[in-house]
């Protein structure tokens, strides 16, 4: 069953660690930005937040922008997986503060992505500084905390 599900989420990405994000060309070709060549590859720090260190355009690193803080996320539905003939949801961030916020986001701003298929890729941009450790996701209801910005 994982090989089956891997297989649908490496139609959108070629290589995923967590430190390094790159997309395969019909992922990149779902980016709908002005600037999508720069989400194809991406490193992020690996321990400090999985926030964005640099993107790749071509051969060369480009460094973020000073004092933007932000990571990515993924959604992904998608219905009828072969081999085992049922529908798949995956939705993720980079860490464990990603994860929970992407998915509280979904929850309360995007409840209707459950209804079809689908591959959302979004930068999350920190607009105030994560509680530490939070035990539960209701920080993110506060609107000025997160911003979203959907690439696909």
């Amino acid at each position: 069953m994982e090989e089956v599900l891997f297989s649908e989420l490496s139609k959108y990405i070629a290589y995923c660690t967590r430190k390094h994000v790159e997309l395969t060309n019909h992922g990149a070709c779902c980016v709908k930005v002005a600037d999508p060549e720069r989400w194809k590859h991406i490193e992020l720090y690996e321990y400090s937040g999985a926030e964005i260190l640099r993107h790749y355009v071509g051969p060369e690193p480009v460094k973020r922008e000073e004092n933007h803080r932000s990571t990515i996320a993924f959604f992904l539905r998608a219905n009828g997986i072969p081999g085992i003939n049922c529908d798949f949801v995956a939705s993720f961030g980079m860490d464990g503060n990603g994860t929970l916020i992407w998915n509280r986001l979904i929850r309360t701003r995007y409840p209707d992505w459950l209804a079809s298929p689908r591959f959302v890729m979004a930068e999350l941009i920190y607009k105030k500084q994560i509680p530490p450790k939070p035990l539960t996701p209701e920080f993110v209801d506060d609107g000025d905390c997160v911003e979203v910005r959907l690439l696909t």
